[in-house]
C-alpha cells in the first residue's frame, strides 16, 4: 500500500456510517453496490451554501484584467442577475453529495435520517473504500455561511456547514457522478432501528445474503430503560 493511501486512511474515521430509510433506494444500494449522490441544492439545509452574491463580490472573483471591463459594462446589474441565475441552474448544480457520519449511534440522526428509528444504519470500513477515497471530504462547521472566494471554489464550499449541525460529524462524497460503486466487503455493518419488525429484518438480511457482502454483521437498536443499546442479532 502506498504512503498517500495510508495517510488518507489515517485522517479518516475507521468507519463511515449512513442512516437510511428502508425503501427501494436501499434495495438498489445493496443490489448494485453503489451509493446515490444527491444534487447539492436538494439538501436539507437551504442556508448551508449560496451562490447569490452581490455585484462587487462577483466582479472580485474574476482576474484583475477583467474587472475594469465588467465594472464599465453597459448593464452590471443585469450581469449580476445573469451570473446568479446561471450558477444556480447550470454548471455548479452538477455537483452532487452523499453524506456519511462518524457516529453510528446518534439518537438525533436516527430520528431525522433513520426514518424515526424505522430505518437502518450502514457502516463502511474505510480501509477498504478505495472507490470513495478520491471524493471524500470532512465537513467543517462554521459560524457563518461560507461564500466562495473564486469561481473555482464551489467544490470546497460544499464541505462547509453552519455550526448548529456539528453533532452530525459529517463526511461527504462530493462528485458530479450520480452514483459511486463500492466493494461489497467494505460494507461491514447493518444496524436496524428499534421500530423495525423481525419480518423486515429477515427480508433485508436475505437480500444481503444473495449478494457479495462477506464481511457484514447485523445489529438492532434496543431501548432498555434510559439506555440506547446496539445489540448483535
Amino acid at each position: 500500500m502506498d504512503l498517500e493511501k495510508l495517510y488518507l486512511i489515517a485522517k479518516t474515521p475507521e468507519k463511515l456510517y449512513k442512516y437510511h430509510k428502508i425503501n427501494i433506494n436501499l434495495i438498489s444500494l445493496i443490489v448494485n453496490n453503489e451509493v446515490h449522490l444527491s444534487k447539492w441544492h436538494d439538501l436539507n439545509d437551504p442556508m448551508e451554501f449560496s451562490l447569490k452574491i452581490n455585484e462587487e463580490e462577483i466582479i472580485g472573483l474574476f482576474p484583475s484584467y477583467m474587472q475594469d471591463v465588467l465594472k464599465s459594462g453597459p448593464d452590471p446589474s443585469g450581469f449580476l442577475t445573469m451570473y446568479n441565475e446561471e450558477n444556480q441552474t447550470t454548471k455548479y448544480r452538477e455537483e452532487r453529495i452523499c453524506s456519511f457520519s462518524e457516529d453510528g449511534e446518534n439518537l438525533s440522526m436516527w430520528a431525522h435520517y433513520g426514518d424515526n428509528h424505522s430505518g437502518i444504519c450502514l457502516a463502511w470500513d474505510y480501509f477498504y473504500c478505495d472507490e470513495f477515497r478520491p471524493f471524500i471530504q470532512k465537513v467543517e462547521y462554521l459560524e457563518e455561511i461560507y461564500k466562495p472566494k473564486s469561481i473555482h471554489d464551489i467544490h470546497y464550499a460544499l464541505s462547509k456547514k453552519l455550526k448548529h449541525w456539528t453533532t452530525e460529524k459529517e463526511w461527504r462524497l462530493i462528485s458530479k457522478a450520480e452514483k459511486i460503486k463500492f466493494a461489497g466487503p467494505s460494507l461491514v455493518e447493518a444496524t436496524f432501528g428499534y421500530k423495525v419488525s423481525r419480518q423486515t429484518i429477515n427480508t433485508i438480511k436475505s437480500i444481503f445474503r444473495n449478494y457479495n457482502y462477506p464481511s457484514i454483521r447485523y445489529y438492532k437498536i434496543d431501548i432498555q430503560g434510559s439506555s440506547f443499546l446496539k445489540q448483535p442479532i
